[in-house]
């Protein structure tokens, strides 16, 4: 179901497709692109959904609400150097999604 931990993702992920499951932390739309950060018992991570990638699948991330339990599927990428966050233990990479899939709300 599941092949990493929100909250284990580092630089060594990068370029690799992970298949992550947990809750909705926080939705927020800045500049037509949905970022979600997705938590487990591991820890927290942004997610990307991109609308220019797949429109399909960003209508979808908006509708997210704290604390739904959703499967995401993507690549790990690195965050720009400005948008990096030391406090999070995940805070210099992201998952860009391509897929999505509610397991409850």
């Amino acid at each position: 179901m599941r092949n990493h931990s929100c909250g284990k993702l580092t630089q060594a992920e990068v370029g690799q497709e992970v298949l992550l499951c947990g809750w909705v932390k926080r939705n927020r739309n800045l500049g037509g692109i949905t970022f979600l950060d997705m938590w487990d018992r591991g820890g927290t991570v942004q997610v990307i959904f991109d609308p220019n990638l797949d429109e399909r699948l960003h209508r979808q991330a908006v509708k997210l609400r704290a604390e739904d339990v959703i499967q995401v599927g993507g690549a790990v990428r690195l965050r720009p150097k400005k948008d990096r966050n030391p406090a999070m233990a995940t805070g210099e990479v992201e998952v860009l999604a391509s897929e999505l899939k509610m397991l409850a709300d």
